[in-house]
């Protein structure tokens, strides 16, 4: 099976920053790059490396002492630039006597102290810098560290997402060679991870190419090697409470020159072979427990067999071959992947049969580490893989490892949570529905977080959730990363909210009768000592009852006024009765577009089909509507926005390019991959403020053979940027495609049209204004395909917010208007109870604040620091409310 890794980004135009060990600020922000035409990854500061190094000193070795007494704190950003605070112990990949040969290479673990479910994974030296993971609990928040291409003094920091780079075809031709009494062992498994911590020894293999590629120097290529396997741990700790040490002879087999080593510098064919060989000569059969080879040649990964580490004469045969060996995609969806197979994990994915009927559960290529994520072509699920295993991955590592004796077991003292998946459930067909576990965990303090899996085994090969298909072993969801809320909803609900019922590729609900079996996994999440646990159900979906669906609130431009009565209508569709019996609903308003349904109209009201609610006295321009089953899992929401106190009118400017042809460059075969970037300017005039009252929809239009060769970023006039386009869709051609947020992920094929989100987030703007010179900018990265950059066009739309003001006294006043987030209302009280409730023009909840008053209302209100742009004041006086548009300047 063919993979595509694409090379890590040259790092420019970058910002970020972090305290470290309380008031010592080492990071400090680089100034924006001026250069228009550069592809740029992260944000970017730059630090002095040896005074970051000498506070690392001070921390204390994992195991010794309890972490909680540790007094080295690194503050660091999170995605929305706040400050994290993390303790720090050293945590080495080395055995002692390596580690003391290089002192400098050092690696570390951090333990969250404001996120406690984030668990912070690095290393450093002054060879290749800092780099790591973060892994979050808290959804979106897993982050990437990585160092400066060219200077060790900056580092970048990025979401783990489509933009984490891979480059070239990459080839997993692992046999799929067992012993039945392991994997019978492994299906029959009744837990997931203990309190140990299993170490084992690992001799690192490297191919003077590898080396070459990094420096050539012993110093250099240790510090990759350790830069690789702290974030290959990060993983391992954290789901299979497993690590691995670098033997203390390790250097034996790094080999610095291509042309005095082992292995063949032109394909890796016999590298299985050649490299067992080669560590039991030069490390010892004796002296590791799991062997492996990095090269820098070719693409592909071999683990030689699964589940063989301890295994005399196979436990050192796996190789990952890349000709560009580094960064977290190398790391996560390659050499962990082999690693994983080495631990006897399986492939995940369905895209194609692997004949074993054992673990393949994810749709399409799937997005955890045993999958093939941005491999696949039109069945890749996302370009990269998200950094955890599936459940069945979990299940199949910790029950070989359970049968291995070669380990070191330390135990952690950590106890191990239980989990509970809950009792089956009865279902009508077509219906979107949530699954809520609980978990226990003697520990007081661990942060659990939690993750939901279709637990069904496909071998036959396919390619896509289908809600039609009867067979109770097709996928239908795929996996989300775990995160610190025990409820998931299927389908994903912003997915439901933007792309409608079943609109999304990966997340089918059934239209017929049939089962699905779930795990629910919880972990731990402790650094050097995790433990997990998991529980199954059984959902059934029954075609006597269901479609459940809102028939109210169905068409565009609906608006409602508070003490209005509105009638709500469903269809019970034989919910009331065919064993699903479900009397009572609840009946739910979202007055942020449907990202929180926290407004309850109605609760407990007969499951009859419709019911009058009174409009509640709120300002919101995007609402939606909820009717959940009272006493189970089912619910459904409305079809449109419909506006509460209020009306929307968008405004839209379009501004073009004009044709170009410009063309793109070829890739280059060596170094980073990138071609020549190229690029385009588009002044925009007017200066209004992105997020808050205006959006940006961006038009790209590009000719090329291939179209997961390319990278495309837009840049804002003072520097920031993200990817519109990422290495998607390989075997793709051509597209002319829209870029908007809250769109559905993009289908790939040739000619692509329509619109879609992007790579990365557009809301990253949100909050900048659109004044200035827009850049689009482009580069392939593999060598063998040329294109053409056609046209593009960004457009701003601004929305207009009307409200339906009560009629307002002449002392009602709001001063000063514009401000700049504190301001003065003051009218005549008629009740005693006065709240104030600040919106910004999406309809959420910026302010709130409730005060007792009687007589005349005076108050001095402060919001903090809220985005510039128009919000909406909503006064609520006893039996009146008052709304009135303010300017945040």
């Amino acid at each position: 099976m063919k993979k595509k890794l694409h090379y890590v980004l040259s790092i420019t135009m970058l910002l970020f920053c972090f305290s470290v060990f309380g008031q010592n600020n080492h990071f400090k922000k680089v100034a924006d790059s001026k250069q228009q035409i550069s592809i740029a990854k992260g944000t970017t500061y730059s630090f002095d490396i040896d005074q970051l190094m000498g506070d690392l000193t001070k921390a204390q070795k994992r195991g010794i002492s309890n972490e909680q007494s540790n007094n080295v704190v690194l503050e660091l950003p999170n995605l929305k630039g706040e400050l994290e605070s993390y303790l720090i112990q050293e945590a080495s990949v080395m055995a002692p006597e390596l580690q003391a040969q290089y002192p400098q290479i050092r690696s570390y673990v951090g333990y969250g102290i404001d996120s406690p479910s984030s668990y912070l994974r690095f290393s450093v030296s002054p060879y290749k810098g800092m780099s790591g993971i973060i892994l979050s609990g808290n959804e979106g928040n897993t982050m990437v560290i990585e160092p400066g291409k060219t200077n060790v003094s900056t580092i970048a920091i990025s979401k783990k997402d489509n933009f984490n780079s891979k480059s070239q075809q990459f080839e997993c031709t692992t046999p799929d060679v067992l012993s039945k009494n392991i994997e019978d062992v492994a299906q029959n498994a009744n837990s997931s991870a203990d309190g140990t911590l299993h170490t084992f020894d690992l001799a690192m293999s490297v191919t003077g190419e590898y080396s070459t590629f990094h420096g050539g120097t012993l110093p250099l290529v240790n510090a990759a090697i350790v830069s690789t396997m702290t974030t290959v741990n990060a993983v391992f700790e954290n789901d299979f409470n497993v690590t691995m040490v670098l033997v203390a002879n390790n250097d034996a087999v790094v080999y610095l020159d291509p042309s005095a080593q082992p292995y063949s510098s032109t394909a890796d064919a016999g590298y299985n072979s050649t490299l067992q060989s080669t560590l039991d000569t030069n490390i010892g059969n004796l002296n590791y427990d799991i062997g492996h080879l990095m090269a820098g040649i070719g693409n592909n990964g071999n683990a030689g067999c699964i589940g063989c580490i301890c295994i005399a004469g196979s436990k050192g045969s796996a190789y990952t071959t890349s000709t560009n060996p580094s960064g977290v995609s190398f790391d996560i969806d390659y050499v962990a992947h082999e690693m994983g197979h080495q631990f006897g994990g399986r492939h995940t994915f369905t895209f194609q049969s692997e004949g074993n009927g054992i673990a393949q559960m994810e749709p399409g290529s799937g997005s955890t580490i045993m999958g093939y994520a941005g491999i696949t072509g039109a069945t890749d699920v996302q370009s990269n893989s998200d950094p955890y295993f599936h459940a069945i991955s979990i299940q199949q590592v910790t029950s070989h490892v359970a049968t291995r004796t070669c380990d070191i077991e330390t135990a952690t003292g950590n106890s191990v949570p239980t989990a509970n998946a809950g009792a089956d459930l009865l279902l009508p067909i077509g219906t979107p529905f949530r699954l809520t576990g609980t978990a226990t965990d003697p520990d007081t303090g661990d942060a659990l977080t939690y993750c939901w899996e279709q637990y069904d085994e496909n071998n036959a090969a396919t390619a896509y959730p289908d809600p039609t298909a009867t067979n109770s072993n097709e996928p239908l969801f795929r996996s989300y990363l775990p995160t610190d809320n025990t409820t998931r909803t299927f389908p994903k609900l912003s997915d439901l909210v933007s792309l409608g019922f079943n609109g999304g590729q990966w997340e089918k609900v059934p239209t017929v009768a049939r089962t699905a079996d779930f795990r629910l996994t919880v972990r731990d999440n402790k650094p050097g000592g995790a433990a997990n646990d998991f529980d199954n159900m059984v959902v059934t979906w029954s075609n006597a009852a269901g479609p459940f669906i809102v028939t109210s609130q169905d068409t565009a431009g609906i608006s409602w006024s508070t003490g209005d009565t509105e009638t709500i209508t469903w269809d019970v569709a034989n919910t009331t009765g065919a064993g699903i019996n479900v009397s009572n609903v609840n009946i739910l308003l979202s007055i942020d577009g449907g990202l929180t349904f926290d407004t309850v109209l109605a609760s407990n009201v007969a499951n009859n089909g419709s019911y009058d609610v009174t409009a509640p006295s709120a300002v919101a321009p995007f609402c939606r509507i909820m009717v959940e089953a009272v006493g189970n899992a089912f619910f459904n929401i409305n079809q449109k926005n419909f506006s509460l106190n209020s009306t929307v009118t968008e405004t839209c400017n379009l501004y073009e390019s004009g044709p170009l042809g410009t063309a793109i460059p070829d890739g280059v075969a060596t170094g980073s991959g990138q071609g020549q970037a190229v690029g385009n300017v588009i002044n925009v005039p007017e200066a209004s403020i992105i997020g808050t009252d205006t959006t940006i929809k961006v038009n790209v239009d590009i000719t090329h053979p291939e179209l997961s060769d390319m990278v495309v970023q837009l840049q804002h006039p003072d520097g920031t940027f993200i990817a519109l386009w990422g290495f998607e869709c390989v075997g793709s051609s051509n597209f002319d495609i829209t870029f908007a947020v809250g769109s559905p992920p993009v289908v790939c094929g040739d000619n692509i049209t329509g619109t879609f989100s992007s790579s990365g987030d557009l809301s990253n703007f949100d909050g900048l204004s659109a004044a200035g010179d827009w850049t689009l900018i482009m580069a392939d990265f593999e060598v063998g395909n040329t294109g053409t950059f056609n046209d593009w066009s960004i457009e701003f739309c601004t929305t207009t917010l009307g409200t339906d003001d009560y009629t307002l006294e002449n002392n009602f006043a709001i001063y000063p208007n514009p401000n700049n987030g504190e301001f003065n209302v003051k009218f005549n009280a008629t009740s005693s109870n006065v709240s104030l409730e600040l919106f910004d023009i999406r309809g959420r909840s910026v302010y709130t604040q409730g005060f007792n008053n009687s007589g005349a209302f005076n108050e001095t209100i402060n919001v903090g620091n809220v985005q510039s742009g128009m919000y909406l004041l909503n006064v609520n006086d006893g039996s009146r409310t008052f709304t009135k548009k303010i300017i945040v300047e």
